[in-house]
């Protein structure tokens, strides 16, 4: 289900209910790598004019990003950092247009994405679920690769390795105070994005990781509202859409 919650300026293709043929999908996987860090430049662009245009630079860029995922779809997994790092500059720019299609593009990536793969960027792991979730990147990419192409995860310590359980900061816990929100926001928006697919299991995760002390000792009200919103909408729009509660 390709319904989004995320307000939009514009009529999505076919408000994204078919899924793009197997050559088109092939086609935009191929060739995203080579655009996609200047398109993530100019979500970011300071200088939002594009000559004879009237078109804002920023929300077009935005615009082909949100297309870009719908039509990468699991393969973007490997790019979730960079695109999210992007993103959570636009969900503060003073453009409402901007936060808006940055939330579509947050959204839409969620479709492709479990929780495993975006827990992370909010609370700690120790080096042993960090490993937990390589293999789990891995399997979701295995069908994916060819001789031509692979996913490399850096950062995770090989298994079996006696390396000691140590707990490194997260995106979160690193931040600026003014991304923080937009972390959390973020991170709202990629739930509402995997709602139909989280499991019991992974319900389960996401209620740990929004009562996790890394996030309960925010003290900015800013913070503390879109961590409430979060918790909201993920009870309401997930876990009892769902009926995973009753």
């Amino acid at each position: 289900d390709m319904t989004l919650k995320a307000p939009t300026s514009i009529q999505l293709p076919g408000g994204l209910k078919y899924r793009p043929t197997l050559g088109a999908r092939y086609v935009v996987a191929e060739v995203v790598r080579t655009y996609l860090d200047k398109l993530l430049l100019d979500v970011n662009a300071l200088d939002w004019t594009i000559q004879h245009s009237n078109v804002n630079k920023r929300i077009a860029a935005l615009r082909i990003l949100a297309m870009s995922i719908f039509y990468t779809e699991t393969n973007i997994v490997q790019s979730t950092q960079v695109i999210l790092s992007a993103l959570y500059k636009g969900l503060k720019d003073d453009n409402p247009d901007v936060r808006a299609e940055s939330l579509v593009c947050v959204e839409i990536l969620g479709k492709f994405l479990k929780p495993e793969h975006y827990l992370p960027f909010i609370i700690a792991q120790p080096a042993k679920e960090q490993e937990e979730q390589r293999r789990l990147i891995e399997e979701e990419n295995t069908h994916l690769r060819d001789k031509n192409r692979s996913v490399q995860v850096t950062g995770v310590t090989s298994a079996g390795a006696t390396t000691p359980q140590v707990v490194l900061p997260t995106l979160l816990s690193t931040a600026a105070d003014s991304i923080k929100s937009c972390i959390l926001l973020s991170f709202e928006y990629l739930l509402l994005g995997s709602r139909d697919r989280i499991t019991e299991e992974e319900a389960t995760k996401v209620v740990r990781a929004l009562v996790h002390k890394d996030l309960l000792v925010l003290d900015a009200s800013r913070q503390l509202l879109a961590l409430a919103n979060c918790i909201a909408t993920f009870t309401k729009d997930i876990l009892v859409h769902r009926r995973l509660v009753s």
